[in-house]
């Protein structure tokens, strides 16, 4: 067999791996809740809250500690021994993995929270933001974005009451021009950047997938190979993040 059918049949291999076998299994909540923090803390703009998923990963944390603690207060009870030492340190392993997991939620927040501050007018003052805001931020979120808008608000204002008088009152006159001319203030809105470029990989084939139109008007399409790793602008294939099942994830 020559080299070129040697890369042919290693090519073939890697299209029909399994990829969550191959890179990392996601039948579990725990697998599913870290793919959710990558895929958070890699794509520009703000994903979709897993509500669900969190919450699940929260109650099997919490009954794990209970267990945890319960058997600990057993062994106290009884003296210890040969057997307990032997549990104690399976029980150490086990805490190891449940302040990891802690730790991806905590991560999974921070990660969120920091986007949220990074965009809050986007989210109050542009209409795409707003219904990004309602679609993909929950609940306790969308009151966070408000209280953070109106503090960061508050502290302008009070370091413009220290201003001298002919600085404030140009301050003022932008700030007024700010909030009253829609086009001007979009502009000055920090926005998720959609455009910047990111690593997708590939879950499945897709064939034909539209990317754009060319200076004639004419569409641009390109076939996506399963396993296949590329460098592409967000914007163009965020779209295959967001199927269910995704065809794409972000590494």
């Amino acid at each position: 067999m020559s080299d070129e059918d040697d890369e042919e049949e290693d090519a073939r291999r890697m299209r029909n791996l399994n990829l969550d076998e191959a890179f990392e299994p996601v039948t579990s909540p725990v697998m599913r809740l870290k793919r959710a923090w990558v895929r958070e803390r890699l794509a520009p703009e703000m994903m979709t809250r897993e509500d669900a998923l969190v919450e699940a990963v929260k109650t099997a944390v919490e009954a794990q500690e209970r267990a945890l603690t319960r058997r600990a207060e057993t062994r106290a009870e009884r003296g210890g021994g040969a057997e307990d030492a032997s549990e104690k340190l399976m029980d150490n392993v086990m805490w190891v993995e449940v302040n990891r997991i802690k730790y991806l939620l905590r991560e999974y927040a921070r990660t969120r929270l920091r986007k949220i501050e990074a965009h809050a007018f986007y989210f109050l003052r542009t209409e795409e933001g707003q219904e990004r805001l309602s679609e993909r931020l929950s609940e306790a979120e969308q009151k966070y974005v408000r209280k953070y808008a109106i503090a960061v608000s508050e502290h302008y204002e009070n370091v413009l009451k220290e201003l001298p008088d002919g600085y404030r009152d140009a301050v003022k006159e932008f700030a007024t021009k700010f909030a009253t001319d829609e086009e001007e203030g979009s502009a000055m809105i920090s926005k998720p950047k959609t455009d910047s470029f990111v690593f997708f990989r590939f879950r499945e084939d897709v064939v034909n997938f539209v990317t754009g139109e060319d200076d004639d008007g004419n569409t641009d399409s390109v076939d996506l190979k399963r396993g296949a790793i590329l460098l592409a602008k967000y914007s163009m294939f965020k779209d295959l993040l967001h199927t269910d099942p995704p065809k794409a994830e972000l590494v």
